[in-house]
């Protein structure tokens, strides 16, 4: 009896000391360092979510949400004889803006100069912020440079030859030159480039740089050449002028004419044609009936 009372006594210390270690076993997983490190990524999780949210939150209410920034105002700077001086009220729709509703911080300002790009006339266009409540809007527009088949068409062309419309352009019509015989030009989309007038483009530009004496009125696109009315200096006479449609060899085809106009008007010579077709020199001829370039109308 003795000895089975000292069997179950030892049973019950083994089954103690058993579940003591599982305790103490279970205890040192709080304490130890694998337990800490969960316990700080926790806190770190936490912690961020919160600086997000705060930083979502304090910009919104500092500025998209605050009624200072309301905007109030647009300002449009252009050139000032520019179609967009002076238009601010269009230029704001043009942007999709409302003045005494939206917020200066709620705007995108890629997205609000990208919708004035997209005006055939507008070559460049920025868009800043001026606290508390305005539109800062610069733009730099397509000048004018040909008028096409007619002087009084609604189409010209920049420098560059994109078609704009003459109603929302500067307004420098009187002393543009017109370019005649451009094809389908009604198929034409407004902003895109006219390949036709390339070469006469090209002679306009080397003439406005190099040559300022010379005036071309009126430019006729033939297949393989240029038919121009131009006028040189005070001159009162216009000269009938063909050059090859070659927009590379352009610099010397204006040099020649250069030349020739100078012959012409140093020595009181009768010739008003200028045919600049041959290779290194112009032949000058008389202009039948006096007839010059007309424009097609």
């Amino acid at each position: 009896m003795v000895r089975g009372e000292e069997n179950k006594n030892r049973k019950r210390e083994e089954a103690g000391e058993k579940n003591s270690g599982s305790a103490s076993s279970g205890g040192s997983f709080f304490k130890g360092r694998t337990f800490k490190i969960l316990l700080a990524g926790i806190f770190l999780l936490l912690l961020a979510a919160l600086c997000v949210g705060v930083g979502w939150y304090l910009p919104m209410e500092m500025f998209s949400r605050n009624p200072r920034f309301t905007l109030m105002h647009v300002k449009v700077s252009a050139h000032p004889k520019g179609y967009w001086k002076d238009r601010a009220e269009f230029v704001a729709k043009i942007m999709k803006v409302e003045k005494g509703r939206d917020n200066l911080f709620s705007f995108n300002l890629g997205d609000l100069a990208g919708r004035l790009a997209a005006r055939p006339s507008i070559e460049s266009v920025s868009v800043s912020r001026v606290l508390p409540d305005t539109l800062a809007v610069s733009i730099t527009e397509r000048e004018p440079r040909a008028l096409l088949n007619s002087s009084q068409s609604p189409y010209v062309v920049d420098s560059g030859g994109i078609l704009m419309l003459r109603t929302e352009c500067m307004d420098i019509f009187s002393s543009l030159p017109v370019i005649l015989g451009i094809r389908d030009l009604a198929y034409l989309k407004i902003g895109e480039n006219v390949p036709d007038v390339e070469v006469a483009m090209e002679m306009l530009r080397i003439v406005r740089t190099r040559w300022p004496d010379i005036h071309v009125d009126r430019i006729i696109v033939k297949p393989k050449s240029l038919v121009c009315a131009a006028t040189y200096r005070s001159f009162p006479e216009p000269f009938r002028v063909e050059v090859p449609k070659n927009a590379k060899g352009m610099p010397g085809k204006v040099r020649e004419l250069a030349t020739a106009l100078d012959r012409i008007v140093n020595t009181a010579s009768p010739k008003r044609n200028i045919n600049l077709m041959y290779e290194n020199r112009a032949v000058l001829t008389d202009l039948p009936g006096r007839n010059v370039v007309k424009d097609r109308k």
